[in-house]
């Protein structure tokens, strides 16, 4: 097992990079900038860009592996790191390193992947939040998840369960629903979940901001033919309109700190619905960040109707700790959690009233 404090500790390494995304081209950037020589990046799939040139190891596989690193700069839910891992050690890499555990080296650098903090202050109240889960397999999961975040290793990362349930677990009491509210319906893949599964529903009611998945989410509605009520705006602690960040992809997020022309209309849920609402309402929140505000901008309804809730814990590294903890003082919720991504990313806290 090799130390490696600063980047600085790289230099006695030949360096290899796995992965040629986004997060490949932020970690290449900050390597050479520091003066860091990188031999090679590996790609299974994608080409060569602006940045750098990208070899497939697999084909290309002339490789001196003497005295090598390689860090796999690979941050995705639905790619398994040890699947990587094991192909790279039969090309004769031994020296592997995960982005979770070589992050730490990069602290100085303002990279906001997620959950991934070097400021680990907000675990102080881990113990008393995992209390307040109900079931054995929830507080080892966010054990799992805490002991993870402590020591920045993937290997202690809970084992994803089939994306295909999310927010449906099959050990989750979350049915009957009346109303679907879906906040961060993207392009529907969540309609689509429940019309596959045949989840029987009475209405869905649905928030998406980004004009482009908006568009597709209303076509397939349409020619769906299901009774449902679709808004062109995300969902805030109150009725304003903030910057967004907007890709036309399922990251597309607000972002009150960034300045740009860009900007949406935001509803507090409170100020949407009053009075309109049945007792098996469940409401499922992806909205990449946005999600603690959201629930504090519908602490009334909470209160009256008692939603059934599954809210995404993995935009923020607060979330796991901020989100329980809020609900747990609105009402007496029963919670659980479930892990659906790799990396410890698609957490979702089930709250059942």
């Amino acid at each position: 097992m090799i130390e490696i404090k600063e980047i600085k500790d790289l230099k006695k390494y030949n360096v290899f990079l796995y992965g040629a995304g986004n997060i490949g081209k932020q970690i290449y950037s900050v390597l050479v900038q520091n003066g860091i020589q990188i031999d090679s990046v590996f790609d299974k799939f994608a080409s060569s860009n602006n940045v750098f040139e990208v070899i497939n190891p697999f084909v290309d596989n002339v490789i001196d592996t003497d005295n090598s690193i390689i860090i796999v700069t690979i941050f995705n839910r639905d790619v398994n790191y040890n699947a990587i891992k094991k192909e790279l050690n039969k090309l004769g890499f031994t020296t592997i390193v995960s982005i979770i555990e070589i992050f730490p080296i990069f602290s100085e650098y303002d990279f906001n992947w997620f959950w991934l903090s070097t400021n680990l202050t907000y675990l102080k109240d881990a113990d008393l939040i995992k209390d307040l889960f109900v079931d054995e397999k929830s507080k080892e999961i966010y054990s799992q998840i805490v002991e993870a975040r402590k020591s920045y290793s993937y290997e202690k990362l809970p084992c994803p369960e089939n994306i295909q349930n999310q927010y449906f677990s099959e050990d989750v009491p979350w049915s009957p629903i009346g109303d679907f509210i879906d906040l961060g319906a993207y392009d529907g893949d969540t309609i689509d979940s429940i019309l596959t599964k045949k989840i029987t529903f009475d209405r869905i009611i649905a928030f998406e901001p980004d004009l482009k998945n908006f568009n597709i989410l209303s076509e397939k509605v349409r020619s769906s033919g299901i009774h449902a009520m679709l808004y062109p705006c995300g969902t805030y602690s109150r009725t304003t309109q903030i910057s967004f960040s907007n890709d036309g992809s399922e990251g597309s997020k607000i972002d009150p700190s960034i300045n740009t022309f860009s900007s949406i209309q935001c509803v507090a849920l409170d100020d949407i619905f009053n009075n309109c609402l049945n007792q098996n309402t469940y409401i499922k929140m992806d909205i990449e960040g946005a999600e603690l505000d959201t629930l504090k901008g519908c602490q009334k309804l909470i209160k009256k109707y008692k939603p059934k809730l599954a809210v995404c814990l993995y935009h923020k590294p607060e979330d796991i700790i901020t989100i329980p903890k809020f609900l747990h003082e609105i009402h007496s919720y029963k919670f659980y959690v479930r892990q659906y991504g790799f990396y410890g990313l698609e957490t979702v806290l089930y709250a059942i009233p």
